[in-house]
């Protein structure tokens, strides 16, 4: 299934309401299936790269600097 546009996705559901149709492009939107799907091994990369390292304490900084 590929991802619909919003004016697609209007236009696939002329004649209700603007409201309805809204609410229904937010669960569209928010839907799992509509989510890029990543390789286990390029997760874990991603992940181990997203880690806050720790500060650098005073005693650190004073010897580096």
């Amino acid at each position: 299934m590929s991802k619909m546009t919003w004016p697609e996705f209007r236009a696939s559901h002329k004649g209700k309401k603007q409201k309805e149709i809204s609410a229904l492009w937010k669960i569209y939107k928010d839907s799992p299936e509509n989510e890029v799907q990543r390789d286990p091994a390029e997760q874990k990369v991603l992940n181990q790269l997203n880690v806050k390292q720790p500060e650098r304490g005073l005693a650190v900084r004073r010897f580096l600097y």
